[in-house]
């Protein structure tokens, strides 16, 4: 499970430090990648569910919100600390806590993943003083959301209720849909770009989006990221300063974000396993080259 989660949350870290304060505003604002950005949601506004960071010290705790409709639903964090934060959540299926997500989450890198977690989303890396957020249609039950970021992870627990909301996604210029295990992508640019990211298949994935580096080639990419130990002597040929990701979620879900890119050739990589377990999807081919313009 750690490669489903633990890669992910690694790499939105060093992401998180090239977006800066170019792809975030003030307080109200919101940042690129899985900070979300301002999404336009047309005449129906989707109900927001918000969640809060606040730090103590080296103590971190995430508030839940305290009523959360299901249907389409805006999914907001205020990260109110002084270090990078994150709320991506889960549903559960069989009352399990939080303490028992945040153990799966983090258990041995290809081991199988629990039937009880289900649909994924959430927000992902939000910067100090920023306002991260992205649409998500939820399903009522109980869920967890968690932040992998901290000095020791945090969770909370609240319940999604059957009072739905009327809202619908907004149509997007850009789509990027993963399945097994390949990526579809279509209408990305130089720019912000506001994407629908949709899961069609019937495993987790979410999209590690790399550039590649000025010379470095995608058969260069695609070896390296596939390989399990790369040289770690040598520049890699992707940036991973300059990486954004997607939030990790199940077969039929998706979400509304905004992802900012330059011009420039892209790998687009999936480092989750099946739920049966096993290697990483990037193993199994899936990575993608996506030339921006």
């Amino acid at each position: 499970m750690s490669t489903t989660f633990r890669k992910a949350a690694s790499l939105a870290a060093v992401a998180a430090l090239a977006l800066g304060a170019a792809a975030c505003g003030d307080d109200d604002d919101t940042g690129g990648g899985d900070d979300g950005g301002k999404v336009d949601t047309g005449n129906a506004a989707p109900p927001t569910l918000q969640f809060t960071v606040s730090e103590q010290g080296k103590k971190a705790t995430l508030t839940p919100p305290t009523d959360a409709k299901s249907g389409v639903v805006k999914i907001s964090l205020k990260n109110e600390g002084k270090k990078v934060h994150e709320a991506q959540i889960v549903r559960v299926t069989g009352g399990q806590s939080a303490a028992e997500v945040i153990k799966a989450v983090g258990s041995e890198e290809g081991a199988p993943i629990p039937d009880w977690i289900e649909d994924g989303g959430g927000v992902g890396t939000v910067e100090p003083g920023r306002t991260g957020e992205v649409i998500q249609d939820l399903e009522p039950g109980d869920y967890v959301a968690f932040d992998q970021q901290s000095d020791k992870p945090i969770s909370a627990e609240f319940t999604v209720g059957d009072d739905e909301s009327d809202a619908d996604f907004p149509e997007t210029d850009a789509t990027i849909t993963a399945s097994e295990y390949k990526f579809e992508t279509s209408g990305l640019k130089a720019g912000d770009n506001i994407i629908t990211f949709e899961n069609t298949g019937k495993e987790l994935h979410h999209a590690v989006i790399l550039p590649i580096r000025p010379g470095a080639t995608f058969a260069d990419a695609r070896k390296f990221l596939s390989s399990e130990n790369g040289d770690e002597e040598k520049q890699p040929p992707v940036d991973f300063e300059g990486g954004v990701f997607t939030a990790v979620i199940d077969g039929g879900v998706k979400q509304v974000t905004r992802i900012p890119m330059q011009a420039g050739k892209y790998a687009f990589v999936c480092f989750i396993s099946d739920r049966a377990g096993g290697p990483p999807h990037v193993a199994k081919g899936m990575i993608s080259e996506v030339d921006v313009k």
